[in-house]
């Protein structure tokens, strides 16, 4: 199946026939064929995977994928219990000079 064919049964999915080029403006188009995915809607975008040969010499064609994403309702991750503790902790006031030990007391070090 074609690429074209694809993005028109994902576009128009009333459309029996696949007689003209999909309903894509030239900008999205254009983005879509260097790579880019495009949101179709809050849960859908598409993507070309661009033709490959494999390691034994078969030819993959281009294909139009299609990602779906779910929201999450659960936002339980945001529940996270240390961030009092996290920043509750008190900040160092004095300096702390940096341990310079592993560098040599040599007249040796060129002067650029």
């Amino acid at each position: 199946m074609q690429v074209c064919d694809q993005l028109t049964r994902l576009l128009e999915p009333e459309r029996k026939l696949v007689d003209s080029p999909p309903n894509i403006d030239d900008a999205a188009l254009a983005a879509l064929l260097k790579g880019s995915s495009i949101r179709i809607d809050d849960e859908k975008s598409i993507q070309i995977r661009p033709a490959e040969v494999d390691e034994r010499g078969n030819k993959r064609l281009a294909q139009l994928v299609e990602v779906s994403r779910k929201q999450e309702d659960n936002l339980s991750w945001m529940d996270f219990e240390g961030w009092d503790n996290l920043f509750a902790q008190p900040e160092k006031q004095e300096y702390q000079q940096p341990d310079l030990s592993i560098f040599p007391d040599g007249d040796d070090w060129p002067l650029i």
